[in-house]
């Protein structure tokens, strides 16, 4: 009987002792557990409930001591060695059968409790995982359209510089084109002068002849610019309407010089182009007096 006691005896020591290390396994995981938990309540709630293991181990520690207490005094009877186990001593081992059964259901309620909690965490952290998916996409949504708006505007910069590209070549043909043009009609204005002259001479001519009085020194204008010689006006129709070579000959008789030089002559001075045309008016006034 003694021995069966014994056995019983141990076999709850060593139960004991294994519910112990699986506090202590717990201890360690709920330790564990707070250093990942960022939410305070849920840090406070798990610190209560480690204080609560701690206190049931200490329990389950005593428990364990007492049962190796009794555990030694059995074997002391056995032996012959040990004394007799008083009455306190067996008050004290029924004590403990009646605590180890206590905190048995005190420990399911704490597990309960504590996986409880522990779903409890894993809810909020999923929840709070969808909720951080949900932003996380919608961030990825919002940088796809800004990327697409970039796209779009550096495609419409693009556009905005090959026109203004083009609009530059344009104003810069423009430009060449003005040039030319005002060149142009700077060198036609002396062939402008001498046909207002000539033209306002017929008119006046016609009016002579008709008997209404009449403007003369508008008729000697007329005269002079149709007889006399005139450098820059030759050279303005040459430039306008190119001379035949036969004219070209008769035009280095009057001036001296070939119309297709000009780049080369010197005559570009107001003085000496009248000093020039002199001379093609004396060359005129030559060849009518053979004439004649």
């Amino acid at each position: 009987m003694a021995h069966e006691n014994s056995s019983r005896m141990i076999d709850s020591s060593m139960h004991k002792l294994e519910m112990l290390g699986r506090m202590y396994a717990e201890r360690t995981r709920l330790e564990n557990r707070l250093v990942r938990i960022s939410v305070l309540d849920e840090k406070e709630i798990i610190k209560e409930k480690l204080r609560k293991v701690n206190e049931q181990r200490l329990k389950q520690e005593d428990i364990a001591r007492m049962a190796l207490k009794a555990q030694e005094n059995l074997f002391g009877k056995l032996s012959g060695l040990a004394p007799e186990t008083s009455q306190s001593d067996a008050i004290s081992t029924k004590n403990s059968k009646a605590k180890y059964a206590e905190d048995s259901d005190w420990e399911n309620a704490i597990s309960a409790a504590i996986s409880a909690s522990l779903e409890d965490v894993k809810k909020k952290k999923f929840i709070d995982f969808a909720k951080w998916q949900a932003e996380h996409q919608k961030h990825i949504e919002d940088k796809i359209r800004v990327v697409a708006s970039n796209s779009k505007l550096i495609t419409r910069i693009t556009a905005i510089e090959a026109e203004a590209l083009a609009a530059a070549q344009n104003l810069k043909e423009a430009n060449r084109a003005i040039t030319t043009l005002t060149t142009t009609i700077e060198g036609q204005k002396p062939l402008l002068d001498i046909a207002v002259k000539i033209r306002l001479g017929i008119i006046e001519s016609y009016r002579k002849r008709t008997g209404i009085d009449y403007d003369q020194s508008i008729l000697d204008a007329r005269n002079s610019a149709a007889h006399d010689g005139n450098f820059d006006v030759d050279i303005a129709l040459h430039r306008t309407k190119p001379l035949k070579p036969c004219q070209i000959a008769a035009f280095k008789q009057l001036y001296g010089t070939n119309p297709d030089d000009l780049h080369t002559n010197p005559f570009n001075s107001s003085a000496i182009s009248k000093m020039v045309s002199l001379n093609g008016t004396m060359e005129m006034c030559k060849a009518w007096a053979s004439k004649t």
